[in-house]
């Protein structure tokens, strides 16, 4: 049985991306872990663009009420499994496994309906038709449904109040009693995933005394197709989660008025995402996201950023992962455009909260620098945040160089967010955020080149202070 996977082709995969990464630029608050875990392995070059397709198909609201509900059916396949691998009372095991070939038989014949014609939806389709096609395919689904069916007929199990009903006409529970309820007057309601209470093993043990010739099926048909579901159609459900949750996340940000497009790939050594926003700040409830270009090429591939503190520095990095990643991943990018080549990752370094003394966190942060540094490909793309920033800032400012010096020398595209003055005497281009023009003691979050970081540095402190050459003039006139 071949479960095609819907991200991408042959299970190929070009990179990884630690966990650490999406925690350090936000993007977990904004994912869960299990669509974090698809989001880790970088798709190789045809599969970002595939991948492309199935978000661009996403738009057409009969792809995602398709995909919803694949989605619904196969957390309800996943609950019984885990009941069903979890037991080991023999009775327990065919009377749920009936469930399970129930909710499995459900789930391919839904999965084979073809919704596109080409592209990982249309093989993700085609998979599960070969198999419904399959020679016997048709007779173990009746004989699931009958016997599925005969087991849910001829007695009722209720739970409430925690008193145990059994009856020999079905009885409806909660659940039953509202969708009926809705019925009645005409209200839709939406798929609901309830799932029954468990009944106890020893319920089970007792139902299989009463009901032998029915236990005496249930064994047969679980010996006959032991063989059948397999666990690894259960990996859908973090594929699906993550387009569902890209897809929502895409028609949030467009409701702010944020722009997405989809990246293209060069083979030019360079990142151009012009217009870019780090969407993470939505979580703060910010509504006015301040947007940067990330450009990087083999003449500058590697930039130190200084300003003063709440400028941006940090939301700079986060932009420039957030794009990135979401380029390399096929995902609509929230920008106006992004081109970019392969890269084999994307690294970070942001401070920790653990509390160490002095030279502990040293240590802990050069460790975690040796493992990035090894965990580079040929091209990546490196963000580091006041690294080396626990230890003395002669020791500080010598590690940062030496560190800064050998990302650039290697070509690998970053950032380093650093208040070492010293990395001006460096060949390393600098950024620094700005302050506005027009409202000197305001900043902008605005990103740009700058010649010399502590010219920088003075000028911001003298325009908040209203101390400017400009200030100046215009409170005492021309200072000759």
């Amino acid at each position: 049985m071949n479960f095609v996977s819907l991200v991408s082709t042959d299970n190929k995969i070009y990179g990884r991306i630690e966990k650490d990464v999406f925690e350090d630029i936000k993007l977990t608050q904004l994912f869960s872990d299990n669509v974090i875990s698809v989001m880790q392995q970088l798709p190789v070059r045809e599969d970002i663009v595939l991948r492309q397709g199935v978000f661009k198909a996403l738009d057409e609201e009969k792809t995602v009420e398709f995909f919803s509900l694949l989605l619904s059916k196969l957390r309800r396949l996943r609950d019984i499994f885990t009941v069903y691998l979890g037991t080991s009372s023999e009775k327990e095991k065919q009377y749920l496994f009936c469930a399970l070939m129930h909710y499995f038989c459900d789930f391919c014949t839904e999965a084979s309906v073809r919704v596109r014609d080409e592209g990982l939806i249309a093989d993700f389709c085609k998979s599960f038709a070969d198999i419904v096609s399959e020679a016997g395919f048709d007779n173990m689904k009746e004989e699931t449904d009958k016997l599925y069916s005969r087991f849910f007929g001829e007695f009722g199990i209720l739970i409430a109040e925690d008193k145990l009903v059994l009856s020999s006409k079905p009885k409806e529970g909660y659940i039953e009693i509202i969708r009926r309820c809705a019925g009645d007057m005409n209200i839709a309601l939406r798929d609901c995933d309830y799932m029954p209470r468990r009944v106890s093993k020893e319920t089970v043990e007792t139902l299989s005394v009463l009901y032998p010739e029915l236990w005496s099926d249930l064994a047969s048909f679980y010996t006959k197709y032991s063989d059948y579901p397999k666990k690894e159609i259960l990996k859908y459900i973090d594929q699906l989660d993550f387009y569902l949750s890209v897809h929502s996340l895409k028609k949030r940000i467009c409701v702010l008025g944020i722009p997405t497009c989809y990246a293209s790939l060069t083979d030019k050594q360079r990142i151009r995402i012009m217009t870019a926003h780090d969407i993470t700040l939505i979580t703060k409830e910010c509504d006015n996201i301040i947007p940067n270009d990330v450009i990087f090429d083999t003449d500058d591939p590697f930039f130190f950023l200084s300003g003063a503190n709440g400028g941006g520095k940090t939301t700079y990095l986060r932009t420039c992962g957030v794009n990135v990643i979401f380029s390399l991943l096929g995902c609509p990018v929230p920008a106006v455009s992004a081109e970019l080549c392969m890269l084999n990752t994307v690294a970070a370094h942001f401070p920790r909260d653990e509390r160490f003394d002095t030279d502990g966190r040293f240590l802990d942060e050069q460790r975690r620098v040796d493992e990035l540094v090894l965990s580079l490909g040929t091209r990546s793309l490196v963000l580091l945040n006041e690294t080396y920033s626990t230890t003395n800032e002669t020791k500080a400012a010598e590690m940062t160089v030496m560190l800064a010096n050998k990302l650039y020398s290697d070509k690998q595209f970053g950032v380093y967010v650093t208040h070492q003055k010293s990395v001006t005497k460096e060949s390393i281009p600098l950024l620094c955020c700005r302050v506005d023009e027009n409202d000197e003691n305001k900043r902008t979050y605005k990103i740009e080149r700058i010649d010399n970081i502590g010219i920088s540095h003075a000028e911001d402190i003298l325009k908040k202070y209203s101390l400017s050459f400009k200030d100046l003039t215009e409170r005492f006139g021309d200072l000759g």
